[in-house]
């Protein structure tokens, strides 16, 4: 293996990170959004009375207005299975942003 393969090899490897990271954020930053959104209705009042900045606990709060009759219902088989695979890859995308710092 070259140095030039070797370094094009990193370059594939970041560039696949960042894509991963990113997909990963912009989900993490629709679940908040769509917490929030949440707020007009009321029988999704309980969670959405805090807002935080964790993905899985945003996971819990969205699961948690899933259980219930609402807005959401007509959706609830999408989101679920959106925020199922979402959750699988926690673990992975914290490795990819945070290295072994977490």
């Amino acid at each position: 293996m070259s140095i030039e393969s070797f370094k094009a090899d990193i370059e594939e490897g970041q560039r696949l990170r960042g894509w991963i990271t990113n997909a990963y954020a912009q989900i993490e930053f629709l679940l908040g959004d769509l917490i929030l959104r949440c707020r007009e209705f009321p029988e999704y009042a309980v969670e959405t009375a805090t807002f935080t900045h964790s993905a899985p606990k945003r996971v819990r709060q969205v699961r948690q207005m899933l259980e219930k009759q609402g807005a959401l219902t007509p959706f609830a088989p999408e989101l679920t299975s959106i925020i199922d695979r979402f959750e699988k890859k926690h673990e992975t995308r914290n490795l990819l942003a945070h290295g072994f710092c977490e």
